[in-house]
């Protein structure tokens, strides 16, 4: 039997973040959660534990994600577009219920690293490929500039809505993926790892983009916590 009340507090947070993410943009969100990752003092974490009950829920829980993204997007309405804004809150309902669902798995109890390095590693190459493909051929000094100009701001008085809609995820998506990234320096426990993490994030950025980036890097971090556990 599912007591409905009996939430992991880590899944309250997490679901919390996302929905205000939904409701403030990426950028203010990222930014808000990666300033009290660091004081908190989980980005210098020496050594971390999940089983793998939790692990296969967090896969379930952006499963359903994906799949409410891949399919509300493809409707391309407008109304359906804002029914499905609260889908943070519905992938935490989710994430619950197979937590409890896992938990009579005889491997429940077991380290659930694995299957975290191995979501990270899909990401990576899910996502490594487009930067590849459309960004890489087309980043030059020009490009860059180019683009550094259009962010410009728009009047809102004789803007369009597209025009500032686009200039505002110009500057939310740049602004969130940097605070993630940053926030990545932490995890350094020395003065080398601290220089190689930040020639990850610079290189990384350029050739497979940010989000394979950080996919990289948290794979490194999430492998160390493997081998302590």
């Amino acid at each position: 039997m599912i007591v409905l009340f009996n939430i992991d507090i880590r899944q309250a947070y997490s679901t919390l973040f996302a929905t205000l993410w939904q409701m403030a943009s990426w950028g203010l969100i990222a930014s808000l959660y990666s300033l009290l990752f660091v004081i908190s003092g989980s980005a210098q974490r020496k050594t971390s534990k999940i089983s793998q009950q939790d692990a296969l829920s967090i896969l379930v829980a952006f499963g359903v994600g994906a799949a409410m993204h891949l399919h509300f997007v493809y409707l391309a309405n407008p109304y359906m577009t804002v029914l499905w804004q609260p889908f943070p809150l519905v992938m935490g309902l989710a994430q619950y219920i197979s937590r409890n669902l896992f938990s009579s798995m005889a491997m429940s109890t077991a380290s659930g690293h694995g299957t975290i390095i191995a979501a990270y590693a899909l990401t990576f190459l899910a996502s490594a490929p487009f930067h590849l493909a459309l960004v890489l051929p087309n980043l030059s000094i020009a490009n860059i500039v180019e683009w550094a100009s259009s962010l410009e701001p728009v009047s809102a008085e004789t803007g369009s809505l597209e025009e500032i809609m686009t200039l505002i995820l110009k500057w939310d998506l740049p602004i969130g993926s940097s605070a993630l990234l940053l926030t990545s320096l932490w995890f350094a426990k020395s003065f080398r790892q601290f220089f190689a993490l930040a020639i990850a994030v610079i290189g990384g950025t350029a050739i497979v983009g940010p989000a394979a980036t950080l996919s990289g890097i948290l794979i490194w971090r999430e492998a160390k916590f493997s081998r302590q556990s």
